[in-house]
């Protein structure tokens, strides 16, 4: 997922509320970001350019399996 880069204020605190646009697109419905899916609905990670937002969100799972066990 593309990191914001307007400066709509729901979508910075609160993240982006998506609707689906046809079978593989998502639309914000404030700022209007398209994201593609895959085809199990899962966001599609080769469209993002910024690989931070995904090593963070691999980093935050880890952690959570480790402290689960």
């Amino acid at each position: 997922m593309k990191p914001t880069t307007n400066n709509d204020f729901t979508c910075l605190v609160f993240g982006h509320n998506y609707q689906k646009l046809n079978t593989s697109k998502l639309i914000c419905k404030n700022c209007n970001t398209i994201t593609c899916t895959d085809e199990y609905d899962n966001l599609d990670a080769s469209i993002s350019k910024d690989k931070t937002f995904e090593k963070t969100l691999k980093k935050l799972f880890l952690l959570k399996r480790k402290l689960a066990s």
